[in-house]
């Protein structure tokens, strides 16, 4: 699992969202990843909802003319990074695709 958000890594609740969930790794679901032994690694339950949003996350801002791959990478570190503040909450006040573009547009115009 690329990101983990919980406090502490490997606990798990047997409730909740720090519960245990299969997560199809390295190939995901929606790549066409199989449940197997070779695809499957042991991740919390919000982990795994907000690793997916991160992707589309990603996926969006590929899609945006201007953006560089840098400038990307940037947005989603920030995007981490403001979900690791509150364990996995992403703060409503502002939409994360908003911010995200904000923040590569920014990153992208330091780059020059």
């Amino acid at each position: 699992m690329p990101y983990c958000f919980a406090s502490a890594r490997g606990r798990f609740d047997p409730l909740g969202p720090w519960r245990p969930t299969n997560e199809h790794f390295p190939l995901a679901k929606q790549d066409g990843g199989v449940k197997g032994a070779t695809n499957a690694v042991l991740a919390h339950r919000r982990c795994n909802n907000i690793g997916y949003k991160i992707e589309e996350l990603r996926e969006h801002l590929e899609t945006i003319d201007g953006i560089g791959r840098c400038a990307i990478e940037a947005a989603i570190a920030d995007n981490i990074g403001q979900r690791r503040t509150d364990e996995g909450r992403y703060p409503r006040k502002s939409g994360s695709r908003k911010r995200a573009v904000r923040v590569a547009r920014e990153a992208q115009q330091a780059l020059g």
